[in-house]
């Protein structure tokens, strides 16, 4: 409601904002994820009226704020990149950064003004004391949206102190162009320090897919000569069809302050206790890890083991097999492969599985694809590179490509496991593409906590899915509760459903809530982050809440009224 009355009380008066007013109404609506359609269109009218009283930071926090909106205002953003273009060396780092991934959001790719916004990072990339990885890693996923990433490859050369995760917008433009040496150029620039090893092994993987097995041959050696072989590496070697054996050293524990200690410690110690070839004695080794190496020191490895495990395995089984020469099989789409564990359980429990995985960390990647190795499943697991709003609309135009007259391979299974807040927005890319198959399971892990209100809202009233919510331990932390939503879908055509009820103004304050919840999660290096009972007190809040709303655990909600609610 007080949101409601500043956009009506902004709309009368918004003709006496000058710039600083206008770009701060966006950027407050913006950091809110309050999306008033008549207010954004005044503040755009009103923007391009007064551009020229726009200063750097102004056009900036006002391109951003339209972009993380999603709210396309082509006229707008035409006139921000004019107006910028005659001040872009007075711009800041982080407003050129800002800009460039403002313009990439919503495809307004000028090549002129991202060409100037380019060279006039260089400089300050390059800069030791003044880098800033935040920076450079909107910078290049903004250049790795572009046709020619030779702009990306420029900054990426700069930002030497750029993070896995920074570089994996380009690692993953690389890999959906088959542009198989600049994927090896980044590994190879990613194996130091912790991930000397595994970034080389992923080398290794890459240069085994691309049929180059001499060369992935000399890597292995190499990894050997250096003390930096492990068990994985012996797996590749065989595979190449080399004779003898190679050294196997024991993984040095990565420093604690390495931003991947937790998961390059879970790859040692898979390794370690688990057997080559033997996909469940590679999952029992990742739940061991959690359960009785993290758990008692109050670590939380984010894995769906045990009950979790259970619940995938039984929704799989739901899943309408698709038809294929081989007979009756399952494709699934993973949303967030973390080190693989939910990967690699997907193919023991059923026979004739592929399954496609998306992870935006490259170390992530690097991880999950070594210990795919390991277990002995590659040829039914690939792990992709990329953040899902990349790469699903890749996975939707290879498969375009391959069916040609004939209908859409799809998924009969999809399990989305990454940020709750994206949920939405990838389900509906995979129903406008047509990758979701008719009677497909979609499994939500961590629905509860931090939670994913406007997706749940979704598949239990949107019309097209019928949805069961389990309640279950969460994995590794006693006491806490989770749940996972198991949607079963059923397109139905846009003129046999009504509209579906919109999310009353509770659903945007509890996403806001989860949000914030997320990010205390992952700040655990510079803030306190969040104990256990916090997430157990946190779990029993947002149960309450989503339970005024009549979303609850079992039974099935499908067919249940939607609640009466108070705006």
């Amino acid at each position: 409601p007080l949101l409601e009355a500043l956009s009506g009380a902004s709309l009368a008066t918004i003709s006496d904002f000058d710039a600083q007013e206008l770009a701060n109404m966006a950027w407050a609506f913006a950091t809110l994820q309050y999306l008033h359609e008549p207010l954004l269109d005044s503040i755009a009218s009103a923007s391009i009226r007064k551009i020229g009283d726009f200063k750097t930071r102004h056009l900036a926090n006002t391109a951003w704020s339209f972009a993380v909106m999603k709210y396309h205002h082509r006229p707008l953003i035409a006139a921000i990149s004019a107006a910028a273009m005659p001040i872009i060396k007075e711009m800041s780092p982080l407003s050129l950064a800002s800009t460039a991934w403002a313009s990439a959001q919503l495809a307004y790719l000028d090549r002129q003004l991202l060409t100037a916004i380019a060279e006039s990072s260089l400089a300050t990339l390059s800069q030791p004391e003044s880098f800033d990885d935040g920076v450079a890693g909107m910078a290049l996923w903004a250049f790795s949206q572009l046709d020619d990433l030779s702009l990306a490859w420029q900054l990426a050369d700069c930002a030497q102190g750029a993070s896995s995760l920074s570089l994996g917008a380009l690692l993953g433009a690389c890999e959906r162009r088959s542009m198989v040496d600049g994927e090896l150029t980044l590994w190879r620039r990613l194996a130091r320090g912790g991930l000397s090893s595994v970034a080389a092994t992923a080398e290794v993987l890459r240069l085994m897919d691309a049929g180059r097995l001499d060369e992935a041959c000399r890597v292995l050696k190499r990894l050997e000569a250096e003390g930096l072989s492990n068990p994985a590496s012996q797996v590749l070697w065989r595979a190449c069809g080399s004779g003898g054996q190679l050294a196997a050293f024991q993984m040095k524990p990565p420093h604690r302050q390495d931003p991947h200690d937790k998961e390059l410690r879970l790859l040692a110690y898979v390794l370690t206790h688990a057997k080559a070839g033997d996909a469940r004695s590679v999952c029992t080794a990742i739940e061991e890890f959690g359960r009785d190496v993290l758990m008692p020191a109050g670590q939380w490895l984010k894995v769906a083991g045990d009950e979790k495990a259970a619940v995938l395995a039984d929704a799989l089984g739901q899943a309408v097999p698709l038809t294929s020469e081989e007979g009756l099989s399952y494709r699934v789409l993973e949303v967030g492969t973390y080190c693989g564990f939910s990967a690699i359980s997907f193919v023991i429990s059923r026979p004739r599985c592929q399954v496609v995985s998306i992870e935006a960390e490259p170390a992530r990647v690097a991880i999950a694809r070594s210990l795919v190795a390991f277990a002995g499943v590659s040829h039914l697991v690939e792990v992709c590179t990329g953040h899902s709003q990349d790469v699903l609309p890749w996975l939707a135009a290879k498969a375009d490509a391959r069916a040609g007259s004939l209908a859409k391979p799809g998924f009969n299974a999809v399990f989305l496991d990454q940020c709750g807040g994206r949920f939405g927005s990838d389900l509906r890319v995979l129903e406008a593409s047509g990758l979701l198959a008719p009677g497909a399971v979609v499994v939500a892990d961590n629905v509860l906590k931090p939670g994913a209100p406007a997706y749940l809202w979704h598949v239990v009233y949107g019309g097209s899915y019928e949805t069961e919510i389990v309640s279950v331990e969460e994995f590794a932390m006693p006491g806490t509760e989770d749940w996972m939503s198991v949607s079963r879908y059923w397109p139905v055509t846009r003129d046999a459903l009504a509209a579906p009820p919109k999310p009353p103004s509770v659903v945007r304050r509890l996403e806001w809530e989860a949000d914030r919840m997320r990010m205390r999660a992952q700040d655990s290096v510079s803030g306190p982050g969040v104990s256990f009972a916090d997430w157990a007190a946190f779990s029993e809040r947002m149960r309450a809440s989503l339970a005024e709303l009549g979303i609850s655990p079992r039974p099935p909600i499908a067919d249940r009224a939607v609640p009466a609610t108070r705006e």
